[in-house]
Parts: C-alpha cells; structure tokens; sequence
C-alpha cells in the first residue's frame, strides 16, 4: 500500500494534531512530498514539535476556514492526493440544545456546513430549491448542495449511532462521576505544594476521564504511583506513555 504513495504530492490538513504527525511520519516513509496545512500544535509538548516534522515536510501554520489561503496553498502546491484531518473528529462526544436556531445551525456544521436542512431521503423541504439565488451562485443553483462556509464532516456511522444511543442509557453514571472527581480534589487541595491538580475551563463541568496530577520539584512520581498502586488504585502515565520514543523508529 505504501508503494502507492512513493513521488505523490500530498496536502494534508490537521498535519500538526496526533494523528496528523504520524500520517505526515508514514508519508515520508513512503516517500512522498509532503505540505501540511493547520493550525499550531494543539499541546506543548506536541508530538508535532517532538519528532521535529516540521523540517522533513512543508509546513504552513494557518487555518483551514481562511478559505481563500487554503485555495492558493493548494494552487501552489499542485498536490495529487488531499488527505483532510484538520475538521475530524476524535473519540465522540455530543451536543444539545433546546433551541431550533441553534440545532439547525450544528446540524449544517456537522454537515460540511451544507445549508439545506433536509431529513435524508427528503427533497425540497424548504419549497425553494431550485428558485432562490444564493451569494454569488447562479439563480437556481441546487440548494440542497449549497454549502455557505467551512464545515466539519461529523456525520455517524450506522454503528456509531447504534452504540451513542446504547451510551445513552449510562448517562446518569457518566455524570454521577463528577461528585468523584469533586471528592478527590477536596480531599487533596491539602497537598497542592506538592500536586498540580486538574482544573476545569471556565464556564464547564466536565465529566472527567481520569483525575490528573502533576508532581511539583521535590515529589517522585514514581514513589507516588508504587504507593497508589499499593493501596489497589489503578494509575496511568497521561494517555501515550512513553510513546514517543519510538518515533525515530518511523
């Protein structure tokens, strides 16, 4: 599969996200010309900055809503493959609202920001679309594939809608959690001249993944965790571990 990829041109959008880096990594494994079009690293330290790909591929640090740069960058670039990661989605996650603004309007984001606001399988709802004219499109122009800005490709598979509706039903445990992550930090804000404890964005109430702690100079990580380990509480290295050691490998 990679000899496919060997002298292509590749555009690839999100380059400097998790994934993006390694896709970039991959690429040049394969051989290819590389040009990456997103944003700054989302964290500090990235995986971006750490495995220094920047200086192996073309990097443009932009954003994918100027649409006129990303036009001219693609222009430029003449690639023969474009690999969009920059509006992907990550491990899942849901939005509410009670207003039918608000609903259409994440709807049509979720859609590549598609204006039409059609059920699948139905036509025309609006009883306008073919008559109307849109910005600069011609009068007339399809207004079921319409699409008034930059959007994100969120749409559900079958299967991941069959399991965020099974999700649905532990809803109650899911938030339950927060009075756990309450009750751990309550009980260590006794400690933070030695721990670096989570702090909520403002304007949130997340339903924490994990309870992260940061030992400040002076503290071992590793004789905290040898004694959580002891006391049979589950403990984890934040998300990779130690897997960027093995970028070099790539």
């Amino acid at each position: 599969m990679l000899e496919f990829y060997k002298n292509k041109k590749v555009f690839i959008t999100g380059h400097t996200g998790f994934k993006g880096t390694w896709l970039c990594r991959i690429l040049l494994l394969a051989g290819s010309n590389v040009t990456g079009y997103a944003l700054k690293a989302p964290t500090n330290p990235s995986l971006f900055e750490l495995s220094q790909t920047s200086k192996d591929i073309n990097s443009i640090i932009a954003d994918i809503r100027n649409k006129d740069e990303l036009e001219t960058r693609i222009l430029e670039f003449q690639p023969d493959i474009v690999l969009h990661l920059a509006a992907q989605p990550g491990e899942g996650g849901a939005v509410y609202t009670k207003s039918a603004l608000l609903n259409r309007i994440i709807r049509s984001f979720r859609d590549w920001r598609r204006d039409c606001y059609c059920p699948s399988g139905k036509d025309d709802t609006c009883r306008c679309r073919f008559s109307k004219q849109y910005g600069k499109l011609p009068l007339g122009f399809d207004h079921k594939y319409t699409y008034s800005h930059f959007g994100y490709n969120l749409k559900a598979t079958d299967m991941q809608a069959a399991i965020g509706c099974a999700q649905l039903g532990k809803l109650d445990s899911f938030t339950k959690k927060r009075e756990n992550f309450a009750y751990l930090k309550s009980k260590l804000e006794c400690v933070q001249d030695k721990l670096l404890l989570p702090q909520a964005t403002s304007n949130s109430n997340p339903s924490w993944f994990g309870f992260l702690m940061v030992c400040k100079d002076g503290v071992s990580r590793n004789d905290l965790v040898l004694a959580l380990e002891k006391a049979q509480i589950q403990t984890r290295a934040l998300f990779a571990g130690n897997i960027i050691k093995h970028l070099r490998v790539v």
